[in-house]
């Protein structure tokens, strides 16, 4: 995990009732957010957009579907459809924290990407999830999971706000899902201490999260860099999708 909530950005929401101050010295509480590799070591499916430059070496030293998925995010390909994500919020004050909200801020839109498929086949099947974010709302807001997979009516609210104390973790299950576009994206927290309402804004190490909605047809895509660990010892596939 990279830690981001000590030096996240703090904004200023006019939306928000009450003022909303920058926190100074040590941060009431600490976010540490990235992606949930319980979900990911499952299998994925990444698109590397066509206006993503690689070249023959790109793939070069790629020994397995962990080696695979790192280069395909450090070459800028996005989740397939869905992204899945941890948080953890540890309180660092004597004052209790309360979570009472969690969006996403949307960085960018565009159309679905098409490109490359990169992707791991999966040996079998993870759940449980806190909230999901619906990425082709213009304020995506944590919403409910029902067991279906559809999200439903928001997470936090007045009823339903987190409370941290000193010292405590509590961690969240973020699924984050498009169907629509290609979207860039951060996440958003409001938390209150004291009294007094505050913001702050969490990203990938410095980058949005990118997530995009999938083509119609997996033949739209110029190629697929797949991972056949069913293929002892596993090896590097490279083809044409059908």
């Amino acid at each position: 995990f990279g830690v981001f909530g000590a030096i996240g950005t703090f904004l200023v929401a006019e939306f928000l009732p009450g003022p909303i101050e920058r926190i100074r010295g040590e941060p009431p509480v600490l976010f540490s957010l990235g992606f949930d590799e319980d979900f990911y070591g499952e299998g994925f499916t990444l698109v590397l957009p066509a206006s993503k430059q690689v070249d023959a070496n790109t793939f070069d030293g790629v020994d397995g579907c962990d080696s695979l998925r790192e280069v395909g995010r450090q070459a800028g390909a996005a989740d397939y459809s869905t992204t899945y994500l941890e948080l953890i919020a540890e309180g660092r004050t004597l004052k209790d924290v309360v979570i009472v909200g969690i969006q996403g801020k949307i960085v960018s839109r565009e159309p679905r990407a098409n490109g490359a498929l990169i992707s791991c086949e999966s040996a079998g099947a993870t759940d449980v999830i806190a909230f999901g974010l619906n990425l082709d709302e213009p304020e995506p807001v944590a919403r409910f999971i029902e067991e279906s997979g559809e999200f439903s009516e928001p997470r936090f609210g007045e009823d339903s706000a987190v409370t941290l104390t000193k010292g405590e973790l509590i961690p969240f299950h973020v699924t984050a899902r498009t169907m629509k576009s290609y979207v860039e994206w951060e996440l958003e927290i409001e938390i209150i201490v004291d009294g007094k309402r505050e913001e702050m804004v969490l990203d990938n190490d410095g980058e949005p999260f990118r997530t995009t909605a999938p083509l119609k047809r997996s033949s739209q895509y110029e190629r697929r860099y797949e991972w056949a660990w069913y293929e002892p010892p596993g090896r590097l596939k490279i083809s044409k999708p059908s």
